[in-house]
Formats: C-alpha cells, sequence, structure tokens
C-alpha cells in the first residue's frame, strides 16, 4: 500500500506542472513527474486517467459553453447543450462563438436552422461524419 508520506515526498521533490515540460533527463513530463513522452517506453497514461481527465475537461468545457451561449442555454435540453458542447470541445469557446448565426436559430428554438448552420461550417467540412453526427443532435434533440 502507498502512504500519504511517500506521496507528499514524490510531490516536495517532483514540483508540479500542469504543461508539459522536459525533465533534467530530457523526458517530456506532466503533474508531479509523470512521463509522457512518446519516445520512452512505458510512458504516458492509461485509457482510465484518460476518462478522469476527459470528464474534468468536459466540466470546463460546459461552462465555457454556457458562457457562449448565454440565455439559451435555458431553452436547450441535455442533448442539445451536449452536442454544443462538444463542438466546444472540438474547436475551442472561441471558435464556438463565431457561429453567430446558428446561435441566433437556437435563440429562437429553430433546430432545423441551427443544424443547417453547423453543416454549412468550414468546420463541417473539416470534422465531416463528426458534424453530422452533432448537426442531427441539434435538430432532433436525441442521441439516435
Amino acid at each position: 500500500m502507498i502512504s500519504d508520506n511517500l506521496i507528499e515526498s514524490i510531490k516536495v521533490h517532483e514540483g508540479f506542472s500542469s504543461t508539459v515540460y522536459r525533465c533534467t533527463s530530457g523526458v517530456q513530463t506532466i503533474g508531479w513527474g509523470r512521463a509522457v513522452d512518446p519516445d520512452e517506453d512505458g510512458t504516458g497514461i492509461t485509457e482510465e486517467e484518460a476518462e478522469v481527465l476527459l470528464k474534468n475537461d468536459l466540466e470546463r468545457f460546459e461552462e465555457f459553453t454556457r458562457d457562449v451561449v448565454g440565455d439559451t442555454w435555458h431553452v436547450l435540453d441535455q442533448v442539445r447543450r451536449e452536442a454544443l458542447i462538444e463542438m466546444c470541445f472540438n474547436m475551442g469557446p472561441g471558435n464556438l462563438s463565431k457561429f453567430r448565426m446558428m446561435l441566433a436559430c437556437l435563440a429562437q428554438e429553430d433546430f432545423e436552422g441551427a443544424a443547417d448552420q453547423a453543416i454549412a461550417s468550414r468546420w463541417a467540412d473539416q470534422v465531416g461524419h463528426r458534424a453530422v453526427r452533432i448537426a442531427g443532435r441539434i435538430r432532433t434533440g436525441s442521441y439516435d
């Protein structure tokens, strides 16, 4: 069993970095000495760890999305909210805010128009079928 004392010792000696840096050995590292260098065998994160990070990221991106969408957020169902969160996660809040016509359609509860605006974007050309699936959720309010 790993003791709290060992954890605290590692934290003190490694120091924390929320961004990737090169340690004294030249290995890409993050957190409290976690090697993530693609050139080093046995480094990186597990799928379970990645899922924890994803959930934390999505909580942050929900707030970003809520800020971009504004008062319209309250008229959207959970599926449509999550469609917008996924868009925001994919492109960032600054780019989501540029979807003015889509956001205007959402404010009028014109979900057909909002989905059409998403599909007519450069983003849709870049992400292909992902945009089709997200626009479908905006259009229908369903994951089907």
